[in-house]
């Protein structure tokens, strides 16, 4: 696994495209597995926030037709991205980027982190790249199977 991270001051505000919209999540609705293309660690799965869902906050962006296309989750404590994604056909656009600067402003860390990404999906790395996400250590994995 990969693991990103950058100064809050970096990141840079950017509009969303004309039409699309952000809003808080005021609850965590595990359905948002529709826009992965990845599953991620077990850290970061779906049962994992849940459990911590009252230490979180997330955004979600709405497409022009009332369809939420990204999403972005923060632990305010510590500045960890646990998860973000964004539908395949609004990639490129700056939503994963606007998700981020709206997190900024709500993190208490000084960094925004984002860890346990799949080394292998490219579409990530290539967003990490263009966002100025700086690369961290590498992770592993460690899974019991019975």
């Amino acid at each position: 696994f990969d693991t990103y991270y950058t100064s809050k001051d970096t990141i840079a505000t950017r509009p969303l495209p004309v039409g699309y919209h952000m809003e808080t999540l005021s609850r965590f609705d595990p359905e948002l597995r529709s826009l992965w293309r990845i599953e991620p660690s077990w850290q970061n799965a779906n049962h994992s926030i849940v459990r911590a869902w009252q230490s979180m906050t997330g955004r979600a962006v709405y497409a022009p037709n009332g369809e939420i296309v990204a999403y972005a989750l923060l632990t305010p404590a510590t500045g960890d991205v646990p998860q973000l994604a964004v539908a395949s056909g609004h990639r490129r656009m700056g939503l994963a980027t606007a998700l981020l600067a709206h997190h900024k402003g709500h993190a208490n860390a000084p960094n925004l982190r984002v860890a346990n990404v799949e080394s292998a999906y490219e579409p990530f790395s290539f967003f990490a790249t263009q966002a100025g996400l700086l690369p961290g250590p590498k992770q592993y994995e460690m899974l019991l199977r019975w």
